[in-house]
């Protein structure tokens, strides 16, 4: 097994023989703020999160971020936007290297440190002793990890915060009405009910991964054994996820926006959402 020491700081491109796993997936992920309203959305109910419920009125505090499980960087524009301080980590080279590419001015400037690690292999010390005023994961990396890992790698994020810091992750659930309603309406069936067996084997580039799939109340509590969970946030309650291919006009999308901001903090909404956000802090 890796150690944390292989956490790797990026200096220059990591090189790869050939392209495995999510790496193929690097450049249509970078292209989605563009290409997808849907996915955009999502990250603006995540953006309005941290605007309104984490800094309120706070653009230019001298705030360190933690982008875990970052992939290509999607994120990074908003916070870099603010003049926040970022560090980034994924496990995929194909993803960071697009990352790398896309945001060099910034690296250089000092702004962003990109790391390469597994999500399994990391400590405390992973990204050199660092504390964070925010842990922010949405990209459903802990899709991938069994309970147990997830409960230990949520108490590893929550120690690497500082005082009063916060902790922001997203989480795909088992049944997202509106992604069912839709597939069912393309007459796709098997489609219609694939999240609800909970434990789903995806195929990536010839390799096989295991995805975890868990309703709200399951993740709420493997979260309360590692820290205060202070609240959760539905995303995309009545609007189907991108992965449908459900990509409407701009008029559509302002509705489905108007629609889901009122639902975001509902929290019987979690129950039926395409994703759970969590908030947490350490325990005092």
């Amino acid at each position: 097994m890796r150690k944390a020491e292989s956490f790797q700081k990026l200096t220059k491109k990591l090189p790869r023989e050939r392209e495995e796993g999510w790496d193929e997936k690097a450049i249509e992920y970078a292209r989605l703020p563009e290409t997808n309203r849907i996915f955009r959305l999502k990250k603006e109910l995540l953006y309005e999160v941290i605007e309104k419920d984490i800094f309120p009125g706070i653009d230019n505090r001298d705030i360190h971020v933690l982008d875990f499980n970052c992939g290509c960087g999607n994120d990074f524009s908003f916070f870099l936007e603010k003049g926040w301080h970022v560090t980034g980590c994924d496990g995929s080279a194909g993803m960071l290297n697009v990352a790398f590419e896309k945001f060099r001015d910034r690296i250089d400037n000092g702004h962003l440190e990109l790391y390469h690690g597994m999500a399994e292999d990391m400590d405390q010390d992973s990204f050199e002793g660092r504390k964070f005023d925010l842990v922010f994961s949405t990209t459903g990396g802990f899709s991938y990890v069994d309970d147990a890992e997830f409960v230990r790698e949520h108490r590893i994020l929550l120690d690497m915060l500082k005082p009063g810091g916060k902790l922001l992750t997203a989480h795909l659930t088992p049944f997202c009405l509106a992604e069912s309603l839709y597939e069912i309406l393309h007459f796709r069936f098997s489609k219609a009910r694939m999240r609800w067996k909970k434990t789903l084997t995806i195929v990536v580039k010839d390799e096989e991964f295991t995805m975890y799939l868990r309703s709200s109340g399951r993740i709420g509590k493997l979260l309360k054994e590692t820290g205060r969970l202070e609240k959760k946030y539905a995303i995309l309650t009545l609007t189907p996820p991108y992965q449908t291919g459900y990509n409407p006009g701009h008029a559509i999308v302002k509705l489905h926006k108007a629609i889901d901001r009122k639902l975001l903090r509902f929290g019987p909404a979690t129950k039926f959402s395409d994703q759970v956000a969590f908030r947490l802090s350490k325990r005092d």
